[in-house]
């Protein structure tokens, strides 16, 4: 039996990004590039593309479409995998299947699928407000129904080398999948060949109730927002509990990290970072996470939050797991500033010190069963790069958490999935 290791995955992009290097005349995938040779030179498991589809959405200018970002850094990688985030509240599941499946031959195996239903967007998708998180999750469950069953339309052997080297197809061996549901009527089958990994690696991003049921029943990788232990411990119960399958959804976290020489020196960049704080301006981003709807212009910075701020999540449509976490720690009386400081990180786990004390940080969640997974990011910088793979990495890797090197050439493989 394969030993249990830590999955790694970086974000793709980094400083310069596509609008700087485009203002330069230069492709906006250089920066990318640098990122993914750099993974690949510490064995890193896969590079992750988000998305926002809408312009100025959370302070940025926008995003580039995360499928054409990633075919195109599958033409400059090998072994890492692929993750593109993509809306199922805004998009079709044959469509969906067909995309996601061209990755996966396009890249000989390395596709992965980030899940999200949206909180943002529908703007840009025609007449109508956002539906309800539960809304918004049936639909995307119906959609990962009818895309499994697509890339699982071709049975083995339907698809041969005929003598003359053309391919020859066994119609008996391939049927429609004859889908009519709720929200879609899909016939099928796909109509493209059997994929190389069988289907994508599905990640699936949303901490409501209704998120953490879609992902205990379909997702084999859920990313979430678990600042504390206690969150993590809580979180893996809760989705583990509703999952048939044995050991899934992995648990994938992103990690905020400080990295510092010595401790005294990690302490020192984050008070730098807590004094640049523009702390009215984090008041409009503290009422963003719980929600959008409550006003904050009045309170105090260092006084706790009253409860009557609380929202009432039931009525949430955008970001609830993000507003759950933010009224829990307001019920844990924190000040508003301390609130400031945790939406800089956006409700994710924050951990500073030294590539030895992150390393113990990261040990303590993986023996607890609570992360199989982790986001290291900002390897597009010289400084952060030298303590992640000469640091952090080098830790993990002679404490036998994170594996000496690539498994095979799937990203299946490489993060230990199965079908």
């Amino acid at each position: 039996m394969t030993r249990r290791t830590l999955g790694t995955i970086t974000a793709a992009g980094g400083h310069p990004g596509p609008y700087e290097l485009a203002l330069a005349g230069e492709s906006t995938l250089e920066t990318a590039k640098l990122v993914a040779r750099r993974a690949e030179a510490a064995r890193i498991d896969a590079l992750f593309v988000p998305d926002l589809l809408v312009f100025g959405a959370q302070g940025t200018i926008g995003a580039q479409e995360p499928l054409v970002f990633v075919s195109a850094l599958s033409q400059v990688t090998s072994h890492a995998g692929l993750i593109a985030t993509v809306s199922t509240t805004f998009h079709h599941p044959f469509n969906l299947a067909r995309l996601f499946g061209t990755l996966d031959h396009v890249s000989n195996g390395r596709a992965a699928w980030n899940l999200v239903t949206s909180s943002i967007g529908e703007e840009n998708y025609g007449p109508g407000e956002l539906p309800s998180p539960e809304e918004r999750y049936a639909r995307a469950a119906e959609t990962l129904e009818v895309v499994n069953a697509l890339w699982g339309s071709w049975k083995p052997g339907a698809l041969r080398l005929g003598p003359d080297g053309t391919a020859v197809l066994d119609p008996s061996l391939i049927a429609p999948i004859d889908h009519a549901g709720r929200y879609f009527s899909v016939r099928g089958p796909i109509n493209i060949p059997p994929l190389p990994q069988g289907r994508p690696v599905l990640i699936q991003a949303g901490q409501s109730a209704a998120g953490i049921a879609l992902g205990a029943k379909y997702a084999e990788i859920v990313f979430t927002a678990l600042p504390t232990l206690e969150d993590a411990l809580g979180f893996t119960r809760t989705i583990r509990a509703q999952s048939a399958r044995p050991g899934l959804p992995l648990i994938f976290s992103s990690f905020h990290a400080t990295y510092g020489a010595t401790e005294a020196e990690a302490r020192r960049l984050v008070r730098e970072r807590l004094e640049a704080i523009d702390y009215e301006r984090g008041r409009a981003l503290v009422a963003d996470m719980l929600g959008g709807a409550v006003d904050l212009s009045e309170a105090k910075l260092d006084e706790p939050l009253p409860s009557s701020l609380l929202p009432d999540i039931s009525v949430i449509n955008r970001r609830r797991g993000r507003a759950e976490i933010f009224s829990k720690l307001i019920r844990e009386g924190r000040t508003l500033r301390e609130l400031v400081q945790a939406a800089q990180d956006t409700g994710h786990w924050s951990v500073a010190g030294t590539p030895e004390q992150l390393a113990d940080a990261v040990q303590e969640r993986f023996e607890a069963g609570v992360l199989d997974v982790l986001s290291i990011n900002g390897i597009a910088d010289d400084r952060t790069h030298d303590f992640v793979v000469n640091g952090l990495l080098v830790e993990l890797r002679r404490r036998g958490i994170v594996k000496e090197d690539y498994r095979g050439r799937t990203l299946r493989e490489n993060l230990g999935l199965t079908l």
